[in-house]
């Protein structure tokens, strides 16, 4: 079952200096039985780790989790703090999941696990992201004309427009929540090129994993709000 083989995939969390009130994020994931048994891995700034310390071990214990945390020095925003962690990961599949997003439903883990399962190492695979007010934040990409040669699907459109959309191929991933193999992970590094912000870096990311090699789906019917 999903809860009984959850264990082969590594959850990594990614903090940054703004990201306020994890454990409150780790509470709520505790109660999600497919993310109990899974290996997870808090990654952030050397003095964020370090204040968390006590209440995550603290944490840990009541829920009977597994988390390590791991201390990023050279760290600059959250995508440093998620290839850390991803690099230090024990199994061979890893998520990806910025601390400033929350699940929208227990068993998005699960279904991302399944999904990924059905293809070969060679996939990357995105959940939808959702505002709170429920409008649609990420829905994939489509080739256009932008600077990019990208633009976002049915931003701002009422996410029960994608009750019925089908899993879609994008040109790129959303790496602030992915899952993919570890082995993939190696495409990137943490490097010294300056971005106007964590979306282009992202974004840039997410386009070197597709020149890796790296197929590209997004899921409409798994959401994460953020």
């Amino acid at each position: 079952t999903l809860v009984s083989g959850g264990a082969d995939t590594t959850l990594v969390i990614g903090l940054d200096d703004q990201t306020t009130d994890v454990t409150t994020l780790v509470a709520l994931m505790a109660l999600d039985p497919q993310i109990r048994v899974a290996p997870i891995i808090l990654a952030g700034p050397e003095q964020a780790i370090g204040e968390l310390r006590g209440e995550i071990r603290r944490l840990a214990e009541f829920y009977g989790l597994s988390i390590d945390l791991v201390a990023v020095s050279a760290f600059s925003d959250v995508f440093d703090a998620l290839i850390v962690g991803a690099n230090v990961a024990k199994t061979d599949r890893v998520v990806l999941f910025s601390a400033a997003l929350v699940p929208a439903e227990r068993g998005w883990l699960g279904r991302l696990r399944s999904a990924h399962q059905e293809h070969d190492a060679s996939v990357i695979i995105s959940p939808a992201l959702i505002y709170e007010d429920d409008s649609i934040r990420w829905a994939g990409y489509r080739l256009s004309d932008e600077e990019s040669g990208l633009a976002e699907n049915y931003v701002g459109y009422p996410a029960a427009t994608l009750d019925s959309i089908g899993p879609s191929a994008t040109p790129a991933a959303n790496l602030e929540c992915c899952i993919l193999s570890k082995a993939a992970i190696a495409a990137l590094g943490q490097d010294g090129h300056g971005y106007l912000g964590n979306r282009e870096k992202g974004l840039d990311l997410a386009l070197r994993l597709a020149k890796a090699g790296l197929k590209a789906w997004w899921l409409p019917g798994v959401r994460v709000l953020g």
